[in-house]
């Protein structure tokens, strides 16, 4: 069973320079909940053929989806090659870390959280955390795990 909830169309003039959007979908908020986003808590870090990424302050959330090879930098976030990376920092400092290869193909997934150093809490079998120049490095075994996501979660030295 479906049911269409809304439709979006953009028209542009043939011709015209190819525009740039994003979206964001809040289930259940209200009109003043979503005025709110106009200035509010959600920011686009990227929009771009390599790399969207968005950061919500409020729930402490980057989120980014790199498609090519090479170094995406999204927020204190750098990616090595495609990968799909969640990064949610709580009040108390403890940062959690999702990663997963969504093209299935790769064998590690690389992701390095600038800043200060951090220590390993807890990790998923297949992620190797160790300290780099300027930050954390997560090297994630992502071999014949076709598109399951790896986490890991992170303190600040104490």
């Amino acid at each position: 069973m479906t049911k269409q909830v809304f439709t979006l169309s953009y028209e542009q003039s043939a011709g015209a320079r190819p525009a740039s959007m994003a979206h964001a979908l809040v289930p259940n908020a209200s009109a003043e909940q979503l005025a709110s986003y106009a200035h509010g808590p959600l920011s686009v870090l990227s929009n771009t053929e390599r790399l969207q990424a968005a950061a919500h302050t409020h729930l402490g959330i980057t989120a980014a989806n790199a498609f090519t090879p090479g170094t995406h930098r999204a927020g204190r976030l750098s990616i090595d090659g495609p990968a799909s990376v969640m990064l949610r920092r709580t009040e108390g400092g403890t940062y959690s870390v999702a990663v997963s290869d969504p093209t299935t193909t790769r064998r590690t997934v690389s992701v390095t959280l600038h800043g200060r150093p951090l220590r390993t809490v807890s990790a998923d079998p297949g992620v190797r955390v160790h300290h780099v120049p300027g930050g954390t490095r997560l090297d994630v075994t992502t071999h014949h795990a076709y598109g399951r996501s790896f986490t890991a979660t992170l303190r600040g030295r104490a």
